[in-house]
């Protein structure tokens, strides 16, 4: 057999028609089913920034106003569950127990807040609420 050498000096390699997945990571069959089922939402935060980055000027434009919004609101939101946290330590003092429908109703803010984070620190692309499902919270 005869060695062969690239141009950038170094020996060629034939190729074998096998995928390298990267930095001798290996490609699970439960990596590759999360990939499947969510296709048009970014898999990382990274891939997350690196849509971003690729998108048209008026999807940039859009997308920052949804961004400015989404801060608006969950700065509301965030004010409604330290309202509501006083609220229901008033309700703990007269009833001797916290009030089980506020809890849920403050876990479902919270949830929407963890989704309009991730939205704000581009680790998802779908936009949260009205554009989606509003969280379950549990």
């Amino acid at each position: 057999m005869s060695d062969s050498v690239s141009a950038t000096g170094g020996p060629k390699r034939r190729a074998t028609g096998k995928r390298k997945t990267g930095a001798g990571k290996k490609t699970t069959s439960a990596s590759r089913t999360a990939r499947k089922a969510a296709p048009g939402m970014a898999r990382t935060a990274s891939e997350a920034a690196d849509q971003a980055a690729t998108l048209p000027l008026g999807s940039k434009i859009w997308r920052g106003l949804a961004m400015v919004a989404f801060a608006l609101i969950g700065y509301f939101g965030l004010l409604a569950i330290l309202v509501l946290a006083g609220m229901q330590f008033v309700v703990l003092l007269i009833n001797d127990g916290p009030n089980d429908e506020l809890r849920r109703f403050m876990m479902r803010i919270a949830a929407y807040e963890k989704e309009i984070f991730d939205y704000l620190a581009f680790k998802r692309e779908d936009m949260p609420f009205p554009f989606a499902e509003f969280p379950d919270g549990e």
